[in-house]
């Protein structure tokens, strides 16, 4: 009498039940967005390389004229025929394994287009749809949710190559050090409740590289929206 033990005799029964099948795992991928991401005056999008992926996708959209897609090896990609008179906007994913991330939206507008926000006077990156701004302070760097009246001081000094860590934070803001040296502020509570919107805001401590963004937790996109300091 043949006789087996019970995994032996499942693995039996699916080899006669399925001859030459294998059973191939599932392995949940989880592709990073790329950061940092800037478009210049000359249509030159760049961002912080992303480990371990085998490609970028872009889609490139001149606003109202139409849009296309192109993929790159690097971390960079000149637009072509690139109009600084029209607006843009550009959306870049990570792929890896044939699986593309959430993806990373960054816009240029036209520089007429932007209207400086009063409240942002001397500070870092004004813009008008912000509600985070930045500025020196007796020697520190004072950051401000002005819809709340909540500021944070930034004691502590950004280096690049430094792991990220948090320097300050409180209900309404937190404060980061980047591995690029910049400091993250972003709101903690959403300025948009309908879609969870938040507003961050990375600059460097020599107010030469900064943006603006909107963060959406529920779907982990950034959309930059304004760059410069």
């Amino acid at each position: 009498m043949h006789t087996c033990q019970r995994k032996s005799c499942l693995l039996e029964f699916l080899v006669l039940m399925f001859p030459g099948a294998t059973v191939a795992p599932v392995i949940a991928q989880d592709v990073s967005n790329p950061t940092n991401v800037r478009v210049s005056a000359t249509g030159l999008v760049t961002w912080d390389p992303v480990t371990g992926i085998s490609e970028y996708r872009l889609e490139v959209c001149r606003i109202g004229v139409g849009c296309h897609e192109i993929s790159e090896s690097g971390n960079s990609h000149q637009i072509g025929d690139f109009h600084p008179d029209d607006p843009y906007r550009i959306t870049i994913r990570s792929r890896s394994g044939g699986v593309d991330s959430s993806g990373t939206v960054v816009r240029w507008s036209p520089a007429a287009s932007v209207e400086p926000n009063p409240l942002d006077d001397g500070g870092v990156a004004p813009h008008a749809g912000s509600s985070i701004n930045v500025w020196q302070e007796g020697g520190s760097w004072v950051a401000q949710d002005y819809l709340r009246g909540e500021k944070l001081v930034i004691g502590s000094a950004c280096e690049a190559g430094d792991a990220e860590g948090l320097l300050q934070s409180s209900d309404e803001l937190e404060i980061r050090c980047l591995t690029t040296g910049q400091y993250q502020v972003v709101q903690r509570i959403p300025q948009h409740p309908q879609d969870m919107r938040t507003d961050l805001l990375v600059f460097d401590a020599a107010s030469t590289n900064c943006y603006r963004a909107y963060q959406y937790p529920a779907t982990e996109v950034t959309e930059i929206y304004s760059l410069g300091c």
